[in-house]
């Protein structure tokens, strides 16, 4: 034991909470030891407290108090009563580190013994606080493997306050299981998302090659300049299209399966849903109806909703509730937001293997990661093409054999979930709901089948509580709106909920982070990425002191409008050609 490292006493045991009457010596925030200056009595500073055998119970300093106590110099009746300060420190125990010979130390989240009264409190060695943050737990071992090297030390950052240690987790346990990242917007949780994705391109251990798989929906188009390069970052976006790293990509209609097709054409329950799953069967080849197998578009254009070989009767009482399906399908074809549904035609996609090569599953050379912007389709067409995506990658899963089905592993990124997994008893349309109900499902059932979750948002109180009960890391940026960081404490566990006071005050970039892809909940600094994701807050006292003109004109090109008739319009701002009537009262 050494002197120099203790600061007090335990004079409190209260179930996994401590209390610790400090020395009257300890009064400084850091302490000189033979390791150096360390912190000591400060919030968020690690002590702890021998249980003999080479044990050691660990402790974060969670709240610090100052009390009045009464020191009676002599027990005379008129004797004089000093007031003294008797200052407490309170403790949340996170586990037992142990020493063991020449392994040096381990760590173990579980507690078998408590300190006991009087016992002393120490500053962690930098050896403890090493083992349990650069030498996280490691998980998924596969099944009869005998090589100890399954999982990796992904280096997410440093602890808050010291900028020469490290943070790292299981790189298994953080990827194959859900993961939330939740903060306010500008807090940092984009960075954090290119951060942890670029540690995964990024690590050398791994082959150059296509495989890990993983699909970002990206819904603001922010993540090109953190894995595109050079000017493929800067493609031309148009509206009411997909693109796909960059490049114009489509989302087949033939992709929908019968649910999704009903709701599509909003079919009605008692007689059209039965007629449109009848056509959606044949035309799919019977039996499969909702297997993604091609359809011709032509299909789409002059759809035979009803059999020839119905009689001519029953097909005039058929034609009333046939006609307004066809009259949607009609519209939903000409209606410009729908384009990417269709535009398989113009990208010669005629199968669910041509398309899926073309998302990069299944190549051995090519990109690693699949970022579909969607940030150009309409409000009310992106839940119900984040649904199919969803659900298609979950059951192209589901058809891999048991015994593989888990291996080649997937990751689907959600940005800015709240828009298309609300939870339930908010108001949504039906679309919400399909998007809502696919993402639970791959929550619940991801995992055995090697899809995982990231859910990335800024209203974790909107998002189903099925999908977030179901994430076993969580990095909490910063939070302000009460609803959310109420919500938040009731899901996350004990030890942290201290920490979670904190979530008022992080900086950008900063987080709480815990779960079990580490050994204990800490306030991070997160790693910078290589590239940063266009989500930078404005800096309107430099930009409003430039001349610089808004770009309007690059807005009328992205949005269509550079041909439209109605006004001409010149560059000067000088009217060419007006309708008649417009100026005159």
């Amino acid at each position: 034991m050494e002197q120099s490292r203790i600061i007090g006493h335990v004079v409190s045991v209260n179930g996994f909470r401590l209390k610790v009457e400090l020395s009257t010596e300890a009064k400084s925030p850091s302490r000189a030891t033979p390791d150096g200056v360390q912190r000591a009595v400060a919030i968020n500073s690690f002590l702890t407290f021998d249980l003999g055998a080479g044990a050691h119970a660990v402790g974060i300093l969670s709240d610090l108090d100052a009390r009045e106590s009464y020191d009676p110099t002599r027990e005379e009746e008129l004797s004089l009563e000093l007031a003294k300060p008797r200052r407490i420190a309170s403790v949340q125990l996170l586990g037992t580190a142990r020493q063991s010979g020449r392994e040096g130390w381990f760590f173990d989240a579980s507690i078998t013994a408590l300190p006991t009264l009087d016992t002393p409190a120490e500053v962690a060695t930098p050896d403890v606080l090493s083992v349990i943050f650069t030498n996280p737990p490691l998980r998924n071992k596969p099944q009869n493997s005998k090589d100890d090297n399954f999982d990796y030390a992904l280096e997410i950052g440093h602890r808050t306050g010291d900028e020469n240690s490290t943070v790292k987790v299981s790189f298994n346990d953080l990827f194959s299981r859900p993961l939330a990242i939740v903060g306010n917007t500008g807090s940092g949780k984009s960075y954090t998302v290119a951060s942890l994705l670029r540690g995964i391109i990024d690590e050398q251990s791994l082959p150059n090659k296509a495989e890990p798989h993983i699909f970002i929906l990206d819904i603001n188009g922010e993540y090109a300049n953190v894995f595109l390069e050079g000017r493929k970052a800067h493609y031309k976006r148009e509206p009411n299209k997909i693109y796909l790293n960059g490049k114009e990509f489509c989302l087949p209609a033939w992709l929908m399966n019968g649910e999704e097709i009903c709701e599509w054409l909003q079919a009605s329950e008692s007689a059209q849903k039965p007629i449109l799953i009848h056509w959606w069967d044949r035309e799919k080849g019977r039996s499969t109806l909702d297997a993604p197998r091609f359809v011709e578009f032509s299909k789409f254009e002059k759809p035979n909703l009803i059999e020839q070989s119905t009689n001519q009767g029953s097909n005039g009482r058929m034609q009333q509730y046939i006609s307004p399906l066809e009259l949607r399908l009609e519209i939903r074809i000409k209606d410009s937001r729908w384009q990417s549904f269709f535009n398989y035609k113009d990208q010669k996609i005629r199968s669910y293997e041509q398309w899926m090569k073309k998302l990069g599953v299944g190549q051995t050379t090519g990109k690693r990661i699949s970022i579909l912007d969607l940030s150009m389709l309409a409000s009310e067409i992106l839940p119900f093409a984040c649904a199919i995506l969803g659900r298609l990658l979950l059951e192209t899963r589901e058809m891999l054999n048991s015994d593989v089905r888990n291996k080649y592993p997937w990751l689907l990124v959600l940005e800015e979930a709240h828009n298309y997994v609300r939870s339930s008893w908010s108001a949504e349309n039906q679309s919400l709901t399909l998007s809502r109900q696919a993402f639970e499902r791959v929550a619940k059932e991801g995992r055995k089948f090697g899809l995982s979750l990231v859910v990335a948002s800024q209203r974790p109180s909107e998002i189903s509580p099925t999908i977030i009960s179901q994430c076993a890391n969580f990095f909490s940026h910063r939070l302000q709106n009460p609803d959310d960081i109420e919500y938040f404490r009731r899901i996350i566990p004990k030890q942290a909920q201290r920490l979670l006071d904190q979530v008022t005050v992080l900086s950008a970039g900063e987080a709480i982070v815990f779960g079990s892809a580490v050994h204990v909940p800490s306030r991070v600094q997160i790693k910078k990425p290589f590239r940063e994701p266009w989500s930078s807050t404005a800096s309107p006292y430099v930009d409003w002191a430039t001349n610089n003109k808004f770009p309007l004109d690059s807005v009328i090109e992205n949005w269509g409008l550079s041909d439209a008739k109605d006004d001409k319009v010149a560059k000067d701002g000088n009217v060419v050609e007006s309708p008649v009537g417009v100026g005159e009262e």
